[in-house]
């Protein structure tokens, strides 16, 4: 039997919060460890939607916060860090920034920002981030080039949610969408090898303001393991993809177990079943190839070196004769 493994980056959706409070800047030029700065007169606090309008700047001049609160932090002014200022947010906080808004570093300000403890913001390396650009839990960590951590583009469709979910034989797909600006059309595209796609559901959008939830349903038998994503289409012709979800064939048989995970430098994969050769490729993001290694079973175990990468989430992902049989998360996390 042949294995063949890659790690991948998992999903890349935003999931604003909805049951938190709304807390507003109310003046320019505050600080935002001043409950005087905000609507609610107490400072922004776990779930809360935290709204910088434009024209209104608040300014980070230390650290703010020892709990970590999550927050949806939606950036249409400016976040400006002074010297030692810090955000360290919650692991599930998401930064929006709007067209004309800014994240920025003054006065030798080194700015931070801290997801848990993946940092996706640093202002000597990442300077200025303007929108439209999106920091959450799945984005890339900061570290490899400015505004790395930041995801930008047209702000068409906010896709709040995306999954492939097997139930009695079937697949059901699920969508949110947060906001719907000129979008035409989705498509509902698989594979068997993240390759080669194809169309397999359309429904145009309902263009709502506000978004909407969309499903479809799969009543073909799954004889393989097969790769679901979205296909988002504006009515200017251009398209943007959502994450891709893995549907596995049944009674798989678990041939790996990662250790330590969480993990600062290292994840020891030791295997639970036997094969002559197997290929273990570690990649970016972006799908660069930064590690390949040829292993097999005798071994025991191989260790991926992780040391050096951006902290985040990713996929641990299986294959046996091209066929992916078994996808797991990797956490890599600052020690």
């Amino acid at each position: 039997m042949k294995l063949y493994l890659s790690i991948l980056i998992v999903s890349l959706l935003y999931t604003p919060f909805v049951n938190g409070a709304n807390n507003s800047l109310k003046q320019t030029n505050v600080n935002w460890n001043s409950v005087a700065s905000w609507s609610l007169n107490r400072l922004p606090q776990n779930a809360d939607t935290v709204t910088i309008p434009a024209g209104f700047t608040v300014i980070v001049s230390n650290n703010i916060y020892n709990a970590n609160p999550n927050l949806y932090i939606k950036v249409y002014g400016i976040i400006n860090f002074l010297p030692n200022g810090k955000l360290y947010l919650g692991e599930n906080s998401t930064i929006e920034i709007f067209t004309n808004g800014k994240i920025t570093s003054t006065n030798g300000g080194s700015g931070i920002i801290y997801f848990d403890d993946v940092l996706k913001y640093k202002g000597s390396i990442d300077g200025t981030i303007t929108g439209y650009a999106l920091a959450n839990p799945q984005s890339p960590a900061s570290g490899s080039g400015p505004g790395s951590a930041f995801l930008s583009g047209t702000l068409a469709v906010g896709l709040k949610d995306f999954q492939a979910v097997k139930m009695n034989g079937k697949v059901y797909v699920n969508w949110q969408t947060g906001y719907e600006k000129d979008a035409d059309h989705f498509e509902v595209e698989c594979s068997d090898d993240k390759t080669n796609w194809k169309t397999i559901y359309t429904i145009k959008a309902f263009n709502q303001a506000t978004g909407d939830s969309y499903n479809y349903i799969n009543s073909d038998p799954v004889t393989k393991d097969i790769y679901f994503r979205l296909k988002s289409v504006q009515k200017d012709g251009s398209a943007s993809y959502s994450s891709v979800s893995l549907i596995k064939r049944d009674n798989l048989k678990s041939v790996i177990t990662i250790y330590p995970n969480p993990t600062s430098d290292y994840a020891l994969v030791s295997f639970n079943t036997s094969f002559r050769k197997g290929i273990i490729t570690l990649s970016s993001f972006e799908g660069q190839v930064v590690q390949s290694k040829s292993v097999n079973s005798s071994a025991g175990y191989v260790k991926l070196e992780m040391a050096t990468l951006p902290k985040g989430v990713y996929i641990l992902e299986i294959k046996d004769q091209n066929q992916t049989i078994q996808t797991d998360k990797i956490i890599l996390r600052n020690p």
